[in-house]
């Protein structure tokens, strides 16, 4: 019996020495899943910063590649207004020596219309100062006339 008593108490600390054995392989297990849990999560973390360093950067570019269009495309217009005004500048430098020409020219129109208005009335005088002698001299002739 002794014997008997051996194999289950051998069968019983193998039984034991087993479950205690499968525990502590599971606790192992456990605490490597934990850490191998542990390893994905900070790896995926950063994989996660370096595609959100990525995607700013990214951003940037794009930011700055949309500011340098976006700079350029006003620079364009402001080209094309400088130049819209240079040209208006010239058609109005333009127009107004035309109107000063033409102010000139009125001013020289007005000054001769009134010079020959001048001697129009000069002409009349003399046409009627004519007219008051050539009256008087033919009295004078009716005169000497009805005299002989």
């Amino acid at each position: 019996m002794e014997f008997i008593t051996i194999i289950v108490t051998a069968v019983a600390g193998l039984l034991a020495g087993a479950a205690g054995g499968f525990f502590l392989a599971q606790a192992a297990l456990l605490k490597n899943t934990k850490i191998k849990a542990k390893e994905l999560i900070k790896l995926a973390e950063q994989e996660g910063e370096v595609l959100k360093q990525k995607k700013i950067t990214q951003a940037k570019e794009k930011f700055i590649e949309l500011k340098s269009a976006h700079e350029k495309e006003v620079n364009e217009r402001n080209r094309n207004l400088v130049e819209l005004e240079k040209k208006a500048q010239v058609k109005d430098n333009q127009l107004n020596q035309k109107l000063e020409n033409y102010n000139r020219k009125e001013k020289e129109l007005d000054q001769k219309n009134a010079h020959l208005a001048a001697q129009i009335e000069s002409v009349e005088k003399k046409k009627e100062e004519l007219e008051k002698l050539t009256k008087k001299q033919v009295q004078q002739l009716e005169t000497i006339a009805g005299l002989t």
